[in-house]
């Protein structure tokens, strides 16, 4: 097919998804506030050792959304299992039928010992996933990956890979008109924190979009499934600000770069700046720009035993000294180890 066509094929899509989003109301932004906002509130419960309240603060978030997520759900049996020793077969169950693995709960540092000590056993839990539509998805992850991973990459393959890309998201887009928004409960996860084949494609296609900027945007059809509760905002500020777009670039998804391991350099501005980032976090149902740094230190300790939400963190060394002025700019001030809690982002 040619690139002109897939183009249009696109924008059509595109233009279908606008439509519909006009329609969303303002009792799923309020829906999806209340939730994340629980969720973040429980994290933090956590990291100060407030089993009880974090189990109490799951448990009204999760009577906000019928569809609560696996990385949500994970957490709040941590913490039920902490409190109680009792394990919540339900819950288990709902992340069966989402895809994960017994072994994978039974592996689990905290669970294990749970699952254990309950003498609990799942067997013939039905999934309630769609498996023809996870099977697309995974095959949409599966092309994606299959000249990248091959020696020589996108180097040797370039014309491939991007033959590829553009076959991916005009499929991703058709199956999300045509079955909904891959959500967990319909195609299931591949990981406890909720990975899910599609991202990877998305991913690349907003990467492709940050060097040309004539790619039909497709920024909305993520945003749409924010909205309604289906997709986890870390996900979709990570998505829509990797695209190099002034118009979504204010989530600071990560506001944080890695110099070396250990040590990283905290992103600092103005405290108004500081203000508007975190009043535009919250309308998608981020946590502050500070719980999401106490909550990601807290999980760099050996000891820790929880994935929590929050942004992309670059794993590999960043020499600032050779980027941008404006990145050099966001990430100026002295260096933070993971032990030290000055999360100032306020200052020189």
């Amino acid at each position: 097919m040619r690139r002109g066509k897939q183009k249009f094929i696109i924008m059509e899509s595109i233009k279908k998804f606008y439509i519909i989003l006009f329609f969303v109301t303002c009792l799923s932004f309020s829906q999806n506030n209340e939730y994340f906002n629980l969720i973040d509130q429980a994290e933090i419960a956590i990291v100060n050792s407030d089993f009880k309240e974090a189990n109490s603060l799951y448990q009204k978030a999760f009577n906000t959304n019928t569809e609560p997520f696996v990385l949500d759900i994970m957490n709040y049996l941590k913490c039920n299992c902490l409190l109680s020793d009792k394990i919540q077969k339900n819950a288990i169950i709902t992340l069966l039928q989402k895809g994960l693995s017994i072994k994978v709960l039974k592996k689990d540092v905290v669970l294990k010992k749970c699952i254990k000590k309950n003498d609990v056993e799942f067997k013939d839990v039905e999934p309630i996933y769609d498996s023809l539509y996870r099977k697309q998805i995974q095959q949409l992850g599966y092309d994606d990956q299959f000249y990248r991973i091959k020696k020589g990459s996108y180097v040797k393959y370039r014309k491939e890979i991007d033959s590829i890309d553009y076959n991916n998201i005009n499929t991703f887009l058709k199956l999300v008109e045509e079955k909904g928004f891959p959500t967990e409960s319909k195609v299931g996860v591949e990981n406890r924190v909720g990975w899910q084949e599609w991202i990877i494609v998305v991913l690349h296609y907003q990467q492709q979009r940050s060097i040309d900027k004539s790619k039909p945007d497709i920024t909305q059809v993520i945003k749409k499934a924010v909205d309604e509760n289906k997709l986890r905002p870390y996900i979709y500020a990570y998505l829509a600000e990797i695209q190099n777009d002034s118009i979504y670039r204010k989530y600071y998804h990560s506001p944080l770069v890695m110099i070396e391991k250990g040590e990283y350099r905290i992103f600092k501005s103005t405290l108004d700046k500081v203000n508007t980032i975190d009043e535009e976090r919250e309308k998608i149902g981020m946590s502050s720009l500070k719980n999401q740094l106490v909550k990601f230190f807290f999980t760099q300790s050996k000891q820790n035993k929880y994935d929590f939400n929050f942004g992309y963190v670059n794993t590999y060394s960043m020499d600032l000294t050779k980027q941008s002025k404006e990145l050099k700019e966001h990430f100026r001030g002295k260096s933070v180890k993971v032990n030290n809690k000055n999360y100032d982002f306020i200052g020189k």
